[in-house]
């Protein structure tokens, strides 16, 4: 029986999503082109592809920027952004960085913001990460 996606552990990140997958496996152009990587359904319903293309572009944006700013190799990064196409692609952008990215999750409705914010210290204090992305204001 072969397992899909194939183990070899000679590709890397940069090597699945910008050399794209085996024949037969979800095609042989050199992304993917339009093929899904991710579907997101917001709360009001609308849905947000990202195609394997658009995630690698927008994944390789968050690593140039993450490079751009000195962050050091192996460093942590905490994503700290809501679930989505730009949480996706800043955690795989950081790993094609060479950074260790760890996502946290953003305070929601449900969740008391003083004991929020105190474990993200604690945390932030324990781990001491290279960098942290937020959300922008809006």
């Amino acid at each position: 029986m072969n397992a899909w996606p194939p183990v070899d552990d000679r590709r890397t990140l940069n090597d699945w999503l910008a050399r794209g997958w085996p024949a037969g496996n979800g095609g042989d152009d050199a992304i993917g082109g339009g093929l899904p990587a991710f579907t997101f359904i917001e709360a009001d319903g609308t849905v947000d592809r990202l195609t394997r293309a658009a995630l690698f572009t927008r994944a390789s944006a968050f690593g140039d920027a993450f490079r751009a700013a000195g962050l050091p190799r192996q460093g942590v990064l905490f994503v700290l952004l809501p679930s989505g196409p730009d949480q996706i692609a800043a955690f795989l952008g950081a790993m094609m960085a060479g950074l260790v990215p760890a996502m946290l999750a953003p305070l929601t409705d449900k969740q008391n913001p003083d004991h929020h914010r105190a474990t993200l210290r604690e945390l932030f204090r324990q781990v001491g990460p290279a960098a942290v992305v937020v959300a922008g204001a809006t």
